[in-house]
């Protein structure tokens, strides 16, 4: 590899375009150019267009090695690092990809600048790291951004421990900086989703699910496949429906990537998501036993969904009311939530425990008074209840201005 490194520039290309693609030999020509001329930022264009050629995949890996190590010190290191992922996401095995970055890690940590190098070796050595942090420099961010997408590749390879280990270490970095590529944090949180994935944690791989949604503007969100978006939002949509501390999932439902599930083989769970925001019991009741049928594992938590749709039921029953009107009986909640009165107390203290309400319960009356309600983020039909409470209050004040008005003669006399 050393040797064909060394190789000429335009003796490397020329190989390279003989085996390529007929429909790649422009690019070979213009890289020779570009290169000649030292015009770096022309060339990173080039060579973008071509990896993002379908037909560059067989050439890829060598183009990378032959001839952009020839000068990536001279082009933006962070679009060296994407060039160094496209070309080793045509590595088979993942021990060889892992082989494949960490070389690269190298490269790049010999041109870090000296401060990032004192702050590793010794972390009570910052004071000059914000500083360094926060120059203008591709170097660092390039090696932040190859780190996370190494822990990927570690979690690939199932080495969960040591790729938690670069993430930690990652995030601690990333708040140091000033600003930060959205590639970098879509990285981060998309490697941290994964991560918890494996981990079968529903709530942190839902949480870093959406901060990786949010880090993708339309372009990049296009650039996405169907089977991709599909993907992402059938997890995030199961890790909604189980995840214990998710009691609010607004935010997914107007999400455009729940579209990708708007098909005959997935419009099922979409629809389950909104019957279950909506806290819809006897919608629930009867797609229940169809939704056990496509999928083993929400029937194996068929205990703590209805348990959750209960709550959600609860919430709702709640949200309904007028805000001076909160005072709800055991009676009135037993049948909102088809539970028996005996376990209205604990519900509630569920509701509680998760601070989806607060309030207080009187066990003497058996009433629960709620003082606050977690805010969320509201369907049409919620928006137009919400409406139709504003219109109550405006009416109610207006009402009570009236009777002010009315009854107070003697006192407006007076004053």
């Amino acid at each position: 590899m050393a040797d064909q490194e060394n190789e000429d520039a335009s003796t490397v290309l020329a190989t390279l375009r003989i085996e390529s693609n007929e429909d790649l030999i422009p690019f070979f020509y213009t890289f020779e150019d570009y290169y000649e001329r030292k015009l770096w930022h022309q060339l990173t264009k080039s060579v973008d267009e071509f990896f993002h050629n379908e037909l560059s995949k067989p050439i890829r890996v060598r183009l990378f090695h032959q001839f952009i190590l020839k000068f990536y010190q001279n082009i933006n290191q962070l679009k060296f690092v994407q060039f160094a992922l496209t070309a080793s996401s045509e590595i088979e095995s993942n021990e060889e990809k892992l082989f494949f970055l960490q070389n690269i890690k190298d490269k790049l940590e010999a041109n870090l600048p000296e401060d990032y190098h004192n702050y590793n070796k010794n972390k009570k050595i910052a004071f000059n790291l914000n500083d360094c942090f926060n120059k203008i420099d591709d170097k660092i961010d390039a090696f932040i951004f190859l780190q996370i997408e190494i822990s990927r590749i570690q979690l690939f390879l199932n080495e969960l421990e040591k790729s938690r280990e670069i993430l930690d270490k990652m995030a601690l970095e990333i708040d140091l900086l000033s600003s930060i590529n959205n590639v970098i944090n879509a990285s981060f949180y998309s490697t941290n989703a994964q991560y918890y994935k494996l981990k079968n944690d529903y709530n942190d791989f839902y949480k870093n699910s959406l901060l990786y949604l949010a880090c993708l503007d339309s372009d990049l969100l296009n650039e996405l496949s169907e089977v991709d978006k599909q993907l992402i939002a059938y997890d995030l949509s199961i890790a909604a429906l189980l995840g214990d501390k998710i009691y609010n999932f607004g935010e997914l439902l107007l999400h455009d990537i729940l579209n990708s599930l708007k098909n005959d083989k997935y419009s099922w769970l979409r629809d389950f998501l909104f019957i279950l925001n909506s806290g819809d019991l006897n919608k629930f009741e009867s797609v229940l036993s169809s939704i056990f049928e496509k999928s083993p594992l929400l029937l194996q938590n068929e205990f703590f969904l209805k348990q959750k749709i209960c709550l959600m039921a609860l919430i709702e029953l709640i949200f309904q009311k007028p805000n001076g009107q909160r005072v709800l009986t055991f009676n009135e909640i037993s049948k909102t939530t088809r539970l028996p009165i005996n376990d209205v107390e604990h519900l509630v203290m569920r509701a509680l425990s998760l601070n989806l309400l607060k309030g207080f319960i009187d066990q003497v009356n058996n009433t629960i008074t709620v003082t606050w309600v977690q805010p969320r983020i509201m369907n049409i039909d919620q928006v137009e209840s919400m409406r139709d409470k504003l219109d109550s209050w405006s009416n109610n004040v207006e009402n009570l201005a009236g009777f002010m008005r009315d009854n107070g003669n003697e006192i407006w006399t007076f004053v």
